[in-house]
């Protein structure tokens, strides 16, 4: 139990950095790309891109996130189902949204053109799963 607890806290650690560290890394990237691409553009020119390198980056912020959490989320949801807080469904809907996310998020970085299919395919998949009893 107290492994599973360890284990726990080194997941949602591990998972929060790298979150971090990848909003850290778009916010840099995409402000140097900017600088890099307006030097001989007009002000509004400059303005307009900057505006919408903000906007690609809250977006880009709100996917992570979006597939973040339910990783980082993990120690919690295990915490409350030992608690008996959680039903038995409501556990195993958490883990394998965990476990999806934890997919993607994995394959995104491995093999980026497979991982992105494999974001697109999540409806499919989804589709799939809730037929599957019919």
């Amino acid at each position: 139990m107290n492994d599973l607890k360890k284990l726990g806290k080194t997941s949602e650690i591990i998972g929060k950095s790298i979150f971090r560290l990848l909003v850290f890394t778009t916010v840099i990237i995409a402000f140097v790309m900017q600088l890099e691409k307006n030097r001989n553009i007009s002000l509004s020119g400059k303005v307009g891109g900057i505006i919408g390198t903000i906007v690609a980056i809250f977006l880009f912020y709100f996917i992570l996130r979006t597939l973040f959490r339910p990783i980082y989320n993990l120690d919690n949801n295990i915490q409350l189902r030992l608690t008996n807080q959680f039903t038995v469904q409501q556990y195993k809907s958490k883990w394998i949204m965990s476990l999806i996310c934890s997919v993607i998020i994995s394959l995104l970085f491995i093999i980026p053109s497979f991982g992105i299919s494999v974001l697109l395919m999540l409806p499919q998949f989804i589709l799939l799963y809730k037929s599957k009893d019919i």
